[in-house]
Parts: C-alpha cells; structure tokens; sequence
C-alpha cells in the first residue's frame, strides 16, 4: 500500500493522504486522465472510504455523474467496483440474488450484480 495526498489523487486542496493498493486488483475500472473531480460530489465518496464501508448510494438526477464518479473514484484509488443502475421498479433479490427454478424442478441461488 502506497500512502497518496487527495491533491495528487483527485486534485483537491488537500494534503490529508489515502492508501492506494500497488497490486493489481480485479474489477478495477479504468483511469479516464480527463475526468475532473468536482469538491462538491467527493464528501459523500470520501467518508464512504474513511469509514471503510463496501457500499455506498448516489442520488441524484439522471446524467449528473454520479456513475462517473464512483467509476473514477475506485479506478484512482485502485480499487474493485460492482455498479447496479437502479430504477422505481428494483427489488432486493435484483440487487443480491433469488432462487429460480432449474430444469429439475428444484430451485437454484442465482446471484444479483
């Protein structure tokens, strides 16, 4: 692990540091040089890391970057990243997985993204 400052990261006026894995890791999203960090959208991402927690939820309107950011957060910080899209019409066993009935007759766990 490399100890990293959010200014070199993410380009914020800031020298507090984070730890970024220096092995490679799957799922990792690409690193899109062009993507700019914008202050205002990285406080909920931040203490989403600090915290040390493995989900986070984005609200928000449609096409305000909030797949983009979660994208780029994890692909800065070499990390892995599942997304789901969500919608009014998203269940539970969309997100984590359901039994669904197999050719046998029986049921099988699928599991969700």
């Amino acid at each position: 692990m490399a100890l990293r400052t959010l200014n070199d990261l993410f380009g914020l006026p800031s020298q507090s540091q984070v730890e970024v894995p220096d092995v490679s890791v799957p799922n990792r999203p690409h690193v899109d040089p062009r993507y700019i960090f914008r202050p205002e959208l990285m406080r909920d991402m931040l203490i989403f890391n600090n915290l040390g927690l493995r989900s986070c939820m984005l609200t928000g309107h449609k096409g305000t970057g909030k797949t983009s950011l979660a994208v780029q957060f994890h692909a800065v910080l070499n990390r892995s990243l599942v997304s789901a899209t969500g919608n009014e019409k998203m269940t539970a066993e969309d997100l984590f997985g359901q039994f669904l009935p197999n050719e046998q007759g029986g049921l099988d766990w699928v599991d969700g993204p």
